[in-house]
């Protein structure tokens, strides 16, 4: 994400900057005209020149220069004007895209923070149950020595007997998957 937009700054950075220097370099080629025309001038009225046509005629010149550097001028002024827009208008989108992340990066540390926080009770309750574990058993061990016992004193019939041992091998099993997580 963040590369193609670094490529599409790039890309209009190097875009900008190609059309800044075409006209600068406008700008320098009517200056360079204009400091001709005004050397020109300064020739013709250094040889002193009868003919007033002749100075006429190279002061109208100098004028329409003048004007040509005045609309280069004014033309780079509102391309400044308008890049700059451009830019603080880029300045806004990176801004809203830095509060962006920020909210993100935010809300990953909260929810890193929870997920720590559930592990730790998750690996809390199985140590209370591992520990209840081997309490468990003996209760286990125990019942089966009673249910013997009540089958040999002839107590309970073999049937009953039968159900309490399949009840007793069921809770074994979830004891072994207790102590397998």
């Amino acid at each position: 994400m963040f590369e193609e937009l670094e490529k599409g700054r790039a890309r209009d950075f190097l875009k900008h900057l190609a059309i800044a220097s075409y006209k600068v370099e406008r700008r320098r080629e009517a200056r360079d005209e204009l400091e001709k025309q005004i050397q020109n001038i300064k020739r013709i009225s250094s040889e002193r020149t009868k003919d007033k046509n002749v100075l006429e005629k190279e002061i109208e010149i100098l004028k329409e220069q003048i004007e040509h550097l005045l609309q280069v001028e004014s033309k780079l002024i509102n391309k400044y004007a308008e890049d700059q827009g451009t830019s603080n208008d880029m300045k806004v989108q990176v801004r809203k895209l830095e509060d962006k992340i920020d909210r993100y990066m935010q809300s990953k540390e909260q929810r890193q923070k929870r997920v720590e926080e559930i592990e730790r009770k998750i690996k809390g309750k199985v140590s209370e149950t591992s520990s209840e574990i081997p309490k468990i058993e003996n209760h286990i061990s125990m019942i089966e020595r009673q249910v013997a016992l009540l089958q040999k004193q002839g107590k309970a019939s073999n049937d009953d007997a039968d159900k309490m041992k399949a009840r007793i091998e069921g809770y074994r099993k979830k004891i072994e998957e207790l102590r397998r997580r």
